[in-house]
């Protein structure tokens, strides 16, 4: 990418196009920002010594910011992006400066060359050139040109310049035709005139009246008086006069720093700062806002601070802490649910004196036996269970109710039930007996482990027949994977796979050198590589197409080329009249009829290109 710019140019906004390496077909690369990983940008000016770093910078397309890199529209341009240029690399002092961006993924480098030109191809009027007027030519101030409009001088062929005599010293004058011309041929005439009184008479003192020039001459004085005016005016045309005789004027730097737009009163407003400076203290404020910002929740709850205590100071809480009576109240309810089986928590050893009542009848009613013997009741189970074949089936119904009732939190605090705790009932030894003793007729306390057992195990486990629930998950699951299609399938595998395969004459493909080939060739655009290469057009079909491109307004590429043909080697006609004629190659018609002046300048032109 080429460029032209005015050296010293600042605040550019350049429009630049990434490619997409990866893309056959030229595309844009979208989606970089300048964050992206492994993108860089360096300049070089034709005097330094070493490439400079642009760490490049966020930035609103459309507005200049110093390193700037953006996106411009990944939908409807892609590949396009804004980059600011660092004013130091535009900066006056240096013929070119070479930028570089790379690195990103898939990203193709891009190259900037700009040509750091004296003069500004974006002024219209003198392309920023001061030693000519800055005002368009025949308007006030401007450049005159030759002919007889206004601002224009009107000079014949031999070079000399007619001019009408309007005015002496501003008065208008009023003499017949001729007799000014006839007064100047008298005057000249005579060896010595003589002047009226009104007049100056020259003699041989003029000289000694204008005085010695400055320069090297009179007219060199003057010369210099009209370039430092020309000056003067320059700057007295940017001013402004809202008011007569008051400048109207910006203050852009205030004792070397850039000066803010402020009121007569904006010191006595603002006060003298506390630190350095205002600009200090507010961005001491910043900090002190950032800091608490960084302590307070993220919302607020119900217009409240929703926040977790993680430690509480010695003696913050006391009772005066609580409203009068909320502890009480809360002791002194008769019935307290606790939700967590860490409320209450026994050491081992340690009794409570509300389990000291215990014996082997409220045992054995706390579990459902209301009988003394529990042997008879299990007799029906006419076997060691350890015989019987290992049951897989799901948990049943009352293993887990008991689950959910000896929780392994619960059943720590078994631990707690030590001999010194319940010993004074009755013999720990006694109590399981008491329990197996008991009879199952008598175990009717519904939920109870003697109802269960009394219920499930109503019969010899023996005479149950085969398990004949539903399938568990995993058979499910094997089911759905062997389908009775492919159970068929299994019936070919009769013999080892690698004898269906001849191993004479077979030579295995090449598969790194497929991969190394479809790698070189990329992804097709198409449906295929072949399809691809069918739909690249002919070199007639590019020639063509190239000849039918429009290039400006509707002229093509062809028009332009019949055009140029005639203009430049076709025949032509009245060249020394006020239209001339060029013909197309047959000399059949005019591809072009140019209305001209003497000097050949064009005022109208009509073309043929067909």
């Amino acid at each position: 990418m080429k460029l032209q710019k005015l050296a010293g140019a600042t605040s550019e906004i350049w429009q630049v196009f990434i490619r997409d390496s990866s893309s056959t077909t030229g595309g844009g690369l979208t989606g970089l920002t300048n964050a992206s990983s492994g993108l860089t940008a360096y300049y070089h000016r034709d005097t330094d010594t070493t490439a400079t770093a642009i760490s490049l910078a966020s930035m609103t397309v459309g507005t200049f910011t110093s390193s700037g890199f953006k996106e411009i529209d990944a939908t409807n341009m892609p590949g396009w992006y804004q980059f600011c240029p660092p004013n130091a690399a535009l900066a006056a002092g240096a013929k070119s400066c070479a930028f570089h961006l790379k690195g990103a993924s898939n990203m193709a480098p891009l190259p900037i060359e700009v040509q750091l030109l004296a003069v500004n191809v974006d002024d219209a009027v003198r392309m920023g050139m001061s030693a000519l007027p800055n005002a368009n030519a025949e308007a006030a101030g401007g450049l005159y040109t030759r002919g007889s409009g206004a601002g224009q001088i009107n000079q014949d062929a031999n070079g000399r310049i007619d001019v009408n005599l309007k005015a002496i010293l501003g008065t208008v004058l009023t003499e017949t035709a001729g007799q000014i011309a006839a007064g100047f041929k008298k005057l000249f005439d005579v060896a010595s005139p003589a002047f009226t009184l009104a007049s100056i008479n020259q003699t041989g003192d003029n000289y000694a009246r204008l005085g010695a020039p400055a320069g090297a001459s009179v007219s060199a004085d003057i010369a210099a008086v009209k370039s430092d005016s020309g000056s003067i005016k320059t700057k007295t045309d940017s001013l402004t006069f809202t008011v007569a005789g008051m400048v109207d004027s910006n203050v852009v730097d205030w004792k070397g720093a850039t000066a803010p737009a402020m009121t007569g009163d904006a010191y006595a407003r603002l006060g003298a700062p506390v630190g350095a400076s205002i600009s200090a203290d507010i961005a001491g404020v910043q900090s002190d806002t950032d800091n608490i910002q960084t302590r307070l929740p993220a919302a607020l709850v119900g217009g409240r601070m929703d926040s977790s205590i993680g430690a509480v100071a010695t003696g913050v809480i006391a009772a005066a802490s609580f409203a009068s009576g909320a502890l009480d109240a809360v002791w002194s309810t008769t019935t307290r649910l606790l939700t967590a089986g860490t409320n209450i928590v026994l050491a081992k050893g340690t009794g409570v004196t509300g389990f000291n009542d215990l014996d082997t009848a409220g045992v054995r009613g706390a579990v459902g036996m209301a009988a003394a013997n529990l042997d008879t009741q299990l007799a029906a189970i006419d076997a060691d269970v350890l015989t019987r074949s290992t049951y897989a089936g799901t948990d049943t119904a009352g293993t887990t109710t008991l689950l959910s009732r000896l929780t392994a939190t619960r059943a720590g605090y078994l631990d707690n039930l030590s001999a010194g705790a319940v010993a004074t009932a009755a013999s720990i030894t006694a109590l399981p007996q008491a329990v197996w003793d008991a009879l199952t007729s008598a175990l009717t306390t519904v939920g109870s482990i003697g109802k269960l057992l009394v219920d499930n195990i109503d019969a010899a486990i023996s005479s149950r027949s085969t398990y004949a629930g539903a399938d568990t998950a995993g058979t499910t699951t094997l089911l759905g994977r062997l389908t009775s299609t492919r159970a068929g399938l299994l019936d070919n595998l009769d013999a080892a796979v690698s004898t269906r395969l001849a191993t004479s004459g077979y030579t295995a493909p090449d598969n790194a050198g497929i991969a190394a080939i479809e790698t070189t060739l990329g992804t097709p655009g198409g449906a295929s590589i072949a399809a691809d290469i069918a739909a690249v057009p002919t070199a007639s079909e590019n020639a063509a197409a190239v000849l039918a491109e429009t290039y400006e307004g509707s002229e093509t590429v062809q028009d332009h080329l019949r055009l140029s043909r005639a203009a430049l080697v076709g025949k032509a006609n009245g060249l020394a009249t006020t239209t001339a004629h060029y013909r197309d190659a047959a000399d059949t018609k005019n591809r072009i009829t140019a209305t001209v002046d003497a000097d050949g300048n064009r005022s109208a032109v009509t073309t043929d290109a067909t």
